[in-house]
């Protein structure tokens, strides 16, 4: 899995650097991801696996015939949302990614106007819960500490297992009494809450994502401490993480274009790794840019 990530990387990093230029947005939101996209992008994944994967086979596989599955895949014909969830459990998708799946099969071919808008909500929904709403939960406090947002990570990374302390400990190098105080103010804040059919601490919501358009301290801060940690990620093993950094020259005039194109590859990044049905590890996605010269074309 590690090594997909790094040709993806290197490939969304590569139409970052080399085409500025692109259409605005071409993933900003769930709704506008094309099924027929996450299909072949599966295929894909799965012949590199089993090079020997024909399409022939692939489409034996999620129970369709071979001139079915080019109608679907070249536009010809859609999925109704049964053959779509039958896919999704042939292909072992996610739970979420199953959902989102039908969601975008149903919102393009619903039977009814009803049903493709009521698939068009699910996927804004889905999208909100996923990026977050600024305006309808507050994290400033959760991201005044990046430890804070790691743990909470960790806590869907350990499913069954219970959040404690001593686990945290270990897995994110802390001392035990810190790591004890973290999940104190964790449920003092609101982000963790005890479940009262496990007796376990679980998180409030699926996913947090800091974002805002006024740089503030507690985004600053938080920053900060990532960087801080990128540091530190450098004496890690080569194998586990991935580094690139590039100094070039730039029109500043196209910084809202390069603003727009950074925060595409974000969501498509996350859309593609996120795993809380088969995660094992926290990793820290960070993404700078930033001008290096002081000048504003005093030297023109």
């Amino acid at each position: 899995m590690f090594d997909e990530f790094v040709l993806v990387f290197d490939e969304l990093w590569r139409a970052c650097h080399a085409q500025i230029g692109l259409p605005k947005s071409p993933v900003m939101a769930f709704k506008d991801l094309n099924f027929r996209e996450l299909l072949v992008e599966r295929f894909q994944a799965k012949q590199k696996a089993a090079p020997e994967l024909s399409m022939r086979k692939f489409a034996a596989l999620i129970g369709v015939s071979p001139a079915n599955l080019s109608d679907i895949l070249n536009g010809r014909c859609g999925l109704s949302g049964a053959v779509a969830a039958r896919i999704a459990q042939a292909l072992e998708f996610s739970d979420f990614d199953m959902h989102l799946f039908v969601d975008l099969v149903e919102s393009k071919h619903g039977r009814s106007k009803n049903d493709r808008e009521a698939a068009l909500e699910r996927l804004e929904a889905r999208e909100q819960d996923v990026f977050g709403d600024a305006e309808s939960y507050d994290h400033s406090e959760l991201f005044k500490d990046w430890k804070q947002v790691a743990v909470l990570e960790l806590a869907g990374v350990l499913k069954e297992m219970p959040l404690e302390a001593s686990i945290i400990s270990r897995r994110l190098g802390l001392q035990k009494i810190e790591a004890q105080l973290l999940l104190e103010r964790l449920v003092q804040i609101g982000e963790l809450q005890l479940d009262p059919m496990t007796n376990r601490l679980v998180r409030r919501t699926e996913h947090t994502s800091i974002q805002s358009p006024i740089p503030s301290e507690v985004v600053r801060g938080f920053h900060k401490q990532i960087l801080t940690q990128a540091q530190l990620g450098l004496e890690q093993p080569i194998e586990e993480r991935k580094y690139r950094s590039t100094v070039m020259s730039f029109d500043s005039s196209r910084i809202e274009e390069a603003r727009e194109m950074i925060e595409t590859f974000h969501r498509e990044f996350f859309r593609r790794f996120e795993a809380p049905d088969t995660a094992d590890s926290v990793y820290t996605l960070g993404l700078q840019f930033f001008r290096n010269d002081i000048g504003r074309n005093e030297d023109s």
